[in-house]
């Protein structure tokens, strides 16, 4: 954390200087809760300035309003980390609750997530982004949060994607850049399971990639081949051995084209 400290005078025409101190991330990992919903809150347009200054720093609004815009510019300037690729794997938001019932978002690394949520929370993430459709929305946060010692089926989604659509749209916001941000990582853990393309003067003019919502459908048929019988098996993998075993089949089938 960056530690800063604002010098402001509460009354103009008294010299008589107070100070308020503050600290502003300088990476993804040192964001809380708080600080995440204040970003989905400006990715919304429904917060000014102010108060989403105040959120990122930790200082009270009414010090904030004293600043002059220069000053909050260099505010602002200190949010670099925003801008970065830095990597992050863990769901600062680590629960929500509806109700009386807590909705539990998957632990660092996905640590204990199946290959099967993953493939669900990953398409309709991808279904979300295609068609910015608030029913696709809910269905992906149904599919990521789930209920304590609650294993992940598919009718999770169906069940809870009417309780999602009780969260605040900053919340929901902030889950869905946390999100990003683990997939991510991802794509740097398993560059060859997530191919990122490569910019050219040519591919700039081209349009963007066609959306196939069947993608980890097709993956999950791969690796299951023929054998049906244990099909929950396969769909029960820890993720990363998953993804480990489909990297390895990547690397296999490239040996043999060469």
């Amino acid at each position: 954390m960056k530690q800063i400290k604002i010098k402001y005078y509460p009354v103009g025409w008294l010299k008589l200087a107070f100070s308020a101190k503050g600290a502003i991330p300088e990476s993804w990992d040192e964001t809380t809760p708080k600080q995440i919903v204040a970003l989905g809150c400006a990715a919304n347009n429904s917060i000014g300035d102010v108060a989403f200054i105040a959120a990122l720093t930790g200082i009270r609004k009414w010090v904030i309003k004293r600043l002059d815009n220069y000053q909050r510019f260099q505010l602002s300037e200190q949010l670099g980390f925003l801008s970065t690729s830095t990597l992050h794997n863990t769901f600062v938001i680590k629960q929500v609750t509806v109700g009386l019932v807590k909705y539990y978002a998957p632990k660092p690394k996905l640590k204990g997530m199946s290959f099967g949520q993953f493939i669900f929370v990953d398409s309709l993430f991808g279904s979300y982004q295609h068609e910015q459709s608030a029913d696709e929305l809910h269905r992906f946060l149904a599919a990521l949060l789930l209920r304590n010692r609650k294993q992940f089926t598919e009718d999770c989604i169906e069940q809870n994607a009417p309780v999602m659509a009780k969260l605040k749209p900053d919340v929901k916001e902030a889950l869905v850049i946390n999100y990003l941000l683990v997939k991510k990582w991802l794509v740097k853990s398993y560059p060859l399971v997530f191919p990122e393309p490569e910019e050219t003067p040519e591919s700039k003019k081209q349009e963007p990639p066609t959306y196939d919502p069947m993608a980890w459908a097709k993956i999950f048929e791969n690796l299951r081949g023929d054998d049906l019988a244990h099909e929950e098996k396969y769909s029960n993998l820890p993720v990363h051995t998953a993804l480990r075993y489909i990297t390895q089949r990547i690397k296999e089938n490239i040996k043999r084209k060469k």
